[in-house]
């Protein structure tokens, strides 16, 4: 079961997400009689475990300071070397819970996020989730996530969420 959905969201003056449909969907027709039932049924449960999931990422951003510096402390944090003197990760093992990772990834001759991934689990170690945002800047410096992929392999689920065409706003 594949679904695609593609709007344009903006922010507003005052700050609201606004989003418009741009038609490119397939949100086609369901099915009719038992078998459209049951894949109703299985887009509800999906739905469900994916806004689990996402409730479960969202308690890792933005990252914890506190969190960060009590994983530095007992000196349980990785640092793989992306491109010397230049890039870096920074893993932190069992940031929320025993058996997950929050990674960072930094460019530090540009001071700025690259990449952040996390590596967790729903309701039991085997339900492992990895959510990874690639980050970009707009010319000015602006960062911004480009793409953001959710994978549960559990459920046999990747959601991929692309973001393009920012652009500064006018402040009106």
């Amino acid at each position: 079961m594949k679904s695609t959905k593609e709007d344009q969201c903006y922010y507003s003056v005052d700050g609201k997400l606004t989003k418009i449909a741009t038609g490119n969907s397939d949100q086609g027709k369901t099915k009719g009689g038992i078998r459209g039932k049951i894949i109703e049924n299985k887009k509800e449960a999906l739905s469900d475990y994916i806004g689990k999931a996402m409730e479960k990422v969202k308690s890792y951003l933005p990252p914890d300071g506190d969190n960060l510096q009590r994983i530095y402390d007992a000196g349980k944090v990785g640092i793989q070397i992306l491109e010397p003197g230049k890039k870096f990760k920074l893993s932190f093992p069992d940031y929320l819970q025993q058996g997950d990772v929050l990674s960072i990834s930094v460019d530090i001759a540009a001071q700025q996020l690259l990449a952040l991934s996390v590596n967790t689990w729903i309701d039991k170690p085997e339900d492992k989730v990895v959510f990874d945002v690639t980050y970009n800047s707009l010319p000015d410096g602006t960062q911004y996530a480009v793409s953001t992929v959710l994978v549960a392999a559990a459920k046999n689920l990747k959601l991929e969420i692309g973001e393009s065409g920012f652009r500064k706003g006018t402040g009106q």
